[in-house]
């Protein structure tokens, strides 16, 4: 409500109007909305009304509490700042991304003064942003605890040098080793054919913003809009498709397969070797994973070996790269490490 106060123009003399609009969802059970919904959304800066009323705050006063806020927001409380596993994060219980955060705090202690701590941690957001209407559609806030980033990310670089530096254990991981080859192709297939049903599912929904537009209940930057959300996650799925059609024909090679992976680990183990600050290990990260499950204490690293052949044909052109993801699984290590207590102060993990 303060931060509210203090950002309104109306006390440096302009009152703003037609700042926001009036927008539909309708009712959609393939997407669990019971019924039609109604919300207000902001509208872009340039199609604000601007009304000059009388002033009780000078432009000079307005400006410099901005920039105080502006500076707040970089130096207190939760300053936003990439961190390592910042957007490769996903919680395991409820599929929702997760984010980094950090944060200065105030601990008493019995005899001495209170003291300043530092925290660091990755949090579900499906735990730190749970709307009203979540609880009406039956979804419950997730029970994901948050992680302390020191924890999890030295987590997620020991199993990267136990496993992914180590073509035998990395072959273990991949997606199709631990069956016959045959069973992966009817795997593939399967969700082949789930990919089909998604793309034709969306191709009515699609259909039905027609229907909507035709009949007068969707206004047309609306109907514009959702053909292109559309039309985004038809080419997602059809992508998807051609990356699982690619994959069929790889696994009949295998001598091809293991000289990639060969290659891939000599990558992964001189590219770690020279991960030694913030910018380097983030860019490593970035390159070679994909995902990080994290769920209570069990963690899961999805990524893909890239697969070189230039003599295989999928559907009937020549492809040069494909690749082939895996699935490493582990355990959050929360062994005591030399001088963890100083480790942990500097932190601020409680």
């Amino acid at each position: 409500m303060v931060k509210n106060i203090l950002k309104n123009h109306t006390y440096v003399g302009i009152k703003y109007f037609n700042t926001r609009h009036e927008v539909r969802q309708y009712a959609n059970p393939l997407f669990g909305t019971g019924q039609t919904k109604r919300k207000l959304i902001m509208r872009p800066r340039e199609e604000w009304i601007g009304v000059q009323v009388p002033a009780i705050v000078s432009k000079e006063l307005f400006d410099k509490v901005q920039a105080r806020l502006d500076w707040n927001s970089r130096h207190y409380r939760n300053p936003k700042r990439v961190q390592l596993l910042s957007s490769l994060i996903e919680c395991g219980l409820c599929g929702r991304s997760c984010f980094g955060y950090q944060r200065r705090y105030k601990y008493r202690r019995s005899k001495n003064p209170a003291g300043m701590g530092f925290k660091r941690a990755y949090l579900c957001s499906g735990k730190h942003e749970f709307p009203m209407h979540f609880a009406r559609a039956g979804m419950a806030r997730c029970r994901n605890p948050e992680i302390a980033s020191q924890l999890l990310e030295d987590s997620v670089f020991a199993i990267i040098r136990d496993t992914m530096t180590d073509p035998f254990k990395l072959r273990a991981r991949l997606e199709y080793a631990s069956k016959e080859e045959r069973a992966v192709e009817r795997q593939i297939e399967a969700q082949l054919k789930v990919i089909d049903s998604r793309i034709e599912r969306l191709g009515h929904e699609k259909k039905r913003m027609l229907d909507l537009y035709a009949v007068g209940d969707l206004d047309r930057d609306d109907y514009a809009r959702r053909c292109l959300r559309y039309d985004h996650q038809i080419s997602q799925a059809k992508a998807k498709r051609d990356e699982l059609m690619a994959r069929i024909p790889i696994l009949r090679n295998p001598h091809l397969i293991d000289v990639s992976l060969r290659q891939y680990v000599e990558g992964v183990t001189a590219r770690l070797e020279n991960a030694t600050d913030f910018e380097t290990k983030r860019k490593f990260l970035l390159d070679h994973i994909d995902r990080v499950v994290y769920a209570n204490d069990r963690l899961a690293l999805y990524g893909s070996v890239p697969v070189n052949f230039k003599s295989l044909e999928v559907h009937g052109q020549a492809s040069d790269r494909s690749k082939i993801g895996f699935c490493i699984e582990g355990s959050l290590d929360r062994r005591p490490q030399v001088n963890s207590c100083s480790h942990r102060a500097s932190q601020g993990v409680e």
